[in-house]
């Protein structure tokens, strides 16, 4: 934790930037460079081996955040729209709809 505090120190005018001028160089975006900050501490300060494990991780909290996305879709179109068509619905045809 300590290197990352002294990587953001040290790299202030790269993610921080202290006018929009400086921004604009930098990133291409006025407001601020945030958006580089997380990829440019991952890629420079972070061994190959654990980018690797990093991206494998957000891959997975993006798998676990979809699932259950279209577990809700599927619930929601199964009660509030199939069955409003088919009100005397089996559960067996309810679970292979939904």
């Amino acid at each position: 934790m300590l290197e990352l505090v002294v990587y953001l120190i040290v790299n202030e005018d790269r993610i921080g930037c202290s006018s929009p001028q400086t921004c604009k160089e930098i990133c291409g975006n006025e407001a601020s460079c945030t958006d580089i900050a997380y990829p440019l501490i991952v890629i420079e300060l972070i061994p190959r081996g654990l980018r690797g494990l990093m991206l494998a991780c957000m891959i997975a909290a993006l798998m676990t955040s979809l699932t259950s996305i279209f577990n809700s879709s599927s619930t929601i179109f199964t009660i509030d729209i199939w069955q409003r068509f088919r009100a005397r619905a089996l559960q067996l045809e309810l679970l292979i709809v939904g």
